[in-house]
């Protein structure tokens, strides 16, 4: 590995050709972006390639590639590598760089012997290399460098090319490239451990401990670097070059370079690298060097001292906390926007401590450990100095509460701290608890608080807060389900089971359900099928039986879970679309005093942002009631009767019909039936079976919260692209036609407001994604991102399109239906717990029957719950083996992690057409645009 120009220690700076005995003048920066040039001499690039006990035995009859830019210092050896054995170089344009198949291609045809790579870029030339029918090559040696190595990546190159020489290097532009040398081997790889090896001829290598001494073996320390490899200095930064570059104490006459790289010799004679020793850190994927932020907090005039550390959160998210002292009171309430003038906005600290004086220790250096962290009234101060005015105020206080991080300022982005659409319209609901509006598109495209702010306004129409009573016209939704479901339509439930140690008031739980079924309108409909097989759906009044509460007392032995399975199954099955009621209440008492409460509506009348305004609300209730409180929720939002009668209006707009032509394009892609174990002649929910797979809570949130900046994406679009991936390793098929769920709660009705609306608004419409396998993952994850973006309205459209545009007998859509659906639900972890509850893992019996025809072959559903992403896959079992899901679960999380770590490892963000609404634009012509920008610079 590489530890210089490659980890974000170069800009795009060029490199020099200079004349009195120098190579080269290659310039490298640190974060701050202030260029050094290295100056290298032709004798240190001679000794790296021809030395006096010549490692590498290349000679003439090898052929190297230029792959890398000559801005990275790895293209000297490339370069050299060649010319000084009179071997042939091939310069790789551009393109095919960045294409591995088509650098495959000229590997083959160039008959390539020596490759040198970065890891990240051998994964994809290794996955093209090793596909069936790929062109046999000559490659005799790959070396690595630029990056940590991880060595199972290379177990396929190795099974098809066993004589292979797979070599890892280390290195600094300061040393000339290369430092160490380690050949990967079999064992290695299938262990997956990497060390960066021995010395190169003619270097040598010391760990030292902070006296200067030499570490014993396995102790860590500081390395420096010695030998003919150490260049000349840094151009006109003499003061940097006696810092960096010393004499070295045990060769007299010779020097040797101080790397700031922290390593240890381990007992068979190679090396660990274990990372820098100056405190870099990354935060929401930048790299960031916290000491040049106290610099620059030093530079105002009322700070006598500044520290900046990185910490985290219990969630393990990483945040800056600066600590300063001054004389001025409360001089933390300024210092956010004097940096902010100074520093981008990913090197604003997350909060700004003001202390007396800085804790020391003993020898009277500073006490980092002793530094407080930030808590209590010290902390919100911080957190809320960036809002200006009572509406970004108002706006941090909520993103605060819904995406459940302190760390929430004006300039954080929704997408980073974990936002999605459903807390999106979260956000919105609680701003009209206030009296405020937000459209939840205006989030979309200004994911800041202090962008969406001028879009807060205040809530004018006044909606009426009466009982709603009468016909409902039927939603998309609920024409999808009466044209699917025939048999049991009275089990075909959603349902919650929640848990309170010292059991529930059962009187609160009475008061509480009748104020929710008379508030939330949509938890007393009927649906009575009528002449011709018409369903008339209809808000009926207060009077007749909305809910039931069924009291049941269980056993404390081991039976007690099986006899909460037996009676939640019989709970499941009582509800009566037609006669009511639609809402089951079961509490399950133990002896020692616990209960379990069971939360049954049946799916017709509610889904998953229903389950979130209807906790909310029970949680609301109950306090108040318990609290001799009346009973009081939140003002309505629009309802479900004037909801639908809106849609069925819409649906003849021209606007609407418009969309036909893009579904239409949508429902001819062609793509291949999904590969099966058996064939089956039914499927029913009976026959199902559900996988499930677990992410950590640290891989959670990286894929949450610490990798949109990059491509700018949405939590679906990660998923999705970790999904097409995982079906074209698993299947071979390229192009898939997925079924996609929405919340449907899209703003497309002017004046109408939703946002606290209780019923089934979820829409389902196809999607359309394809994989080019000779693409990178970066291109996969733009490709699936303008996909998403392109559908219209976010897919509402297509169901209205079906069943609510054809009153005049045209079908404007066929309705397809692709054998694999996608949802993701969101996050479930702050909404269900409370002081009082928390989320209960008791079985809570089928909420659908199992008599009933699934729609799909292949359902896929992610939630996120505890912290943790859970992903599961559902089948038929007779069509499936459990071995082939859990083998596409596995190759989804490898998926979904790979994308992850090739995010977190990018310093810069790559834009598509959609970020700059460039509808004319596709994603290669905005990349060859941004090309052109860059050598214009």
């Amino acid at each position: 590995m590489d530890r210089g120009l490659y980890e974000g220690e170069a800009d795009a700076l060029p490199v020099q050709y200079a004349p009195d005995h120098l190579a080269y003048i290659i310039y490298t920066s640190g974060s701050t972006g202030t260029p050094k040039g290295v100056m290298v001499e032709h004798r240190n690039v001679v000794r790296l390639l021809c030395n006096d006990n010549n490692r590498f035995d290349f000679s003439e009859q090898d052929v190297w590639t230029m792959f890398h830019s000559y801005c990275f210092d790895f293209s000297v050896w490339e370069m050299y590598g060649a010319l000084l054995y009179g071997g042939k170089l091939v310069v790789v344009p551009s393109l095919v760089a960045k294409d591995p198949r088509a650098f495959v291609t000229l590997l083959s045809k160039q008959q390539v012997t020596i490759l040198n790579q970065t890891p990240t870029s051998f994964y994809q030339v290794s996955t093209v290399a090793c596909s069936e029918g790929a062109a046999p090559l000559r490659v005799r040696k790959v070396i690595f460098g630029g990056e940590a190595l991880s060595p199972i990546h290379l177990k396929p190159w190795k099974e098809k090319y066993p004589e292979t020489q797979l070599i890892n290097m280390y290195g600094i532009t300061e040393t000339t490239v290369h430092v160490t040398y380690k050949e990967i081997t079999a064992r290695e790889i299938e262990k997956n451990e990497s060390n960066i090896g021995q010395p190169i001829p003619t270097l040598e290598v010391y760990v030292l401990n902070e006296q200067g001494n030499l570490a014993p073996i396995g102790i860590p320390g500081e390395m420096y670097v010695s030998g003919d490899g150490i260049t000349r200095g840094y151009l006109n930064r003499e003061d940097l070059t006696a810092q960096r570059f010393i004499s070295n104490p045990f060769v007299a006459g010779k020097r040797m370079y101080k790397t700031g790289d922290a390593a240890r010799w381990l007992p068979d004679g190679n090396l660990e690298y274990i990372g820098r020793i100056d405190n870099q850190v990354k935060i929401r994927g930048y790299r960031i060097e916290p000491s040049e932020i106290a610099e620059q907090l030093l530079t105002h005039e009322q700070v006598t001292e500044a520290e900046v550390i990185a910490r985290k959160t219990e969630e393990g998210n990483a945040y800056l906390c600066a600590y300063v002292v001054s004389a001025q009171p409360e001089i933390v309430l300024e210092l956010r926007s004097y940096l902010a003038q100074k520093l981008p906005d990913y090197m604003i600290p997350a909060y700004f401590m003001q202390l007396e004086k800085f804790p020391v220790t003993a020898n009277g250096k500073l006490d980092t450990k002793s530094l407080p962290a930030p808590e209590g009234n010290v902390l919100k101060r911080a957190e809320y100095v960036a809002p200006r005015n009572e509406v970004e105020e108002i706006l941090a206080g909520i993103w605060k509460e819904v995406l459940n991080d302190f760390v929430v300022g004006i300039n954080d982005n929704f997408f980073e701290l974990g936002g999605d659409s459903i807390k999106a319209i979260q956000i919105s609901a609680r701003l009209h608890k206030l009296k405020l509006v937000l459209e939840t598109k205006h989030l979309f495209l200004n994911p800041t608080i202090g962008e969406v702010s001028r879009y807060v306004r205040q809530l004018e129409a006044s909606i009426d807060q009466g009982v709603v009573e009468g016909a409902v016209e039927l939603t998309p939704i609920q024409n999808w389900f009466f044209e699917n479901v025939s048999v049991d339509r009275h089990h075909f439930n959603q349902s919650m089971m929640i848990y309170k140690k010292d059991g529930f008031d059962l009187q609160a739980l009475h008061a509480v359900l009748q104020k929710l079924v008379e508030h939330h309108d949509a938890l007393r409909m009927r649906f009575v099928v009528k002449g011709n097989n018409q369903i008339h759906q209809t808000n009926t009044s207060l009077q007749g039986e909305h809910y039931q509460i069924h009291i049941i007392q269980i056993s404390d032995d081991e039976e007690g879970k099986t006899q909460i399975e037996r009676e939640a199954e019989l709970l499941q099955q009582q509800l009566n679309i037609e006669q009511g009621p639609l809402v089951q209440l079961g509490v399950f008492q133990f002896n020692n005093g616990e209960e379990h409460l069971l939360f049954i509506a049946h799916h017709l009348v509610v889904d998953g942002v229903s389950w979130r305004i209807l906790l909310e609300d029970f949680v609301e209730g109950y306090e108040q009631f318990i609290n001799h409180q009346p009973i009081k929720f939140s003002n309505k939002t629009h309802s479900y009767q004037q909801w639908s009668q809106a849609l069925k209006e819409y649906a003849k707009s021209k606007k609407m019909l418009e969309e036909s032509n893009y579904w239409n394009q949508i429902e001819r892609f062609e793509c291949k039936p999904l590969p099966k174990d058996s064939e089956v002649y039914t499927n029913t929910w009976g026959e199902s079976q559900t996988v499930h797979i677990l992410f950590s809570e640290k891989e959670t949130a990286a894929i949450l919260k610490e990798i949109h900046h990059v491509y700018r994406t949405e939590i679906n679009d990660i998923l999705l692209t970790g999904l097409v991936l995982a079906i074209q390793q698993w299947s071979g098929i390229n192009r898939c036609l997925i079924s996609l769920e929405g919340h449907g709660r899209e703003e497309i009705i002017k004046g109408m407001n939703i946002t606290r609306t209780v019923g089934w608004f979820t829409s389902i419409f196809p999607v359309a994604l394809e994989i080019q396998e000779d693409k990178d993952i970066s291109t996969h994850i733009k490709q699936v991102k303008e996909t998403l973006r392109k559908i219209p309205n976010k897919g509402i459209g297509y169901g209205i399109l079906k069943y609510l545009s054809n009153e005049n007998g045209q079908q404007y859509v066929t309705g397809v239906q692709p054998e694999i659906s996608f949802n993701y639900l969101g996050q479930f972890d702050d909404e269900r717990k409370t002081k009082f509850y928390s989320f209960s893992d008791m079985p809570r019996g089928k909420d659908i029957s199992s008599r009933i025809t699934r729609t799909h072959n292949l359902e896929v559903n992610g939630i996120v719950r505890k912290g943790q992403l859970r992903l599961s896959v559902t089948v038929n079992s007779q069509q499936y083996y459990k071995e082939t899901i859990i083998h596409l679960l596995d190759l989804y999380k490898a998926a979904l992690l790979n994308i992850s770590e090739h995010c977190l490892g990018k310093e810069e963000v790559e834009r598509t057409p959609s970020d700059f609404s460039a509808k004319d634009l596709n994603i290669e012509e905005l990349d060859l645009m941004f090309d052109m920008l860059k050598n214009l610079n």
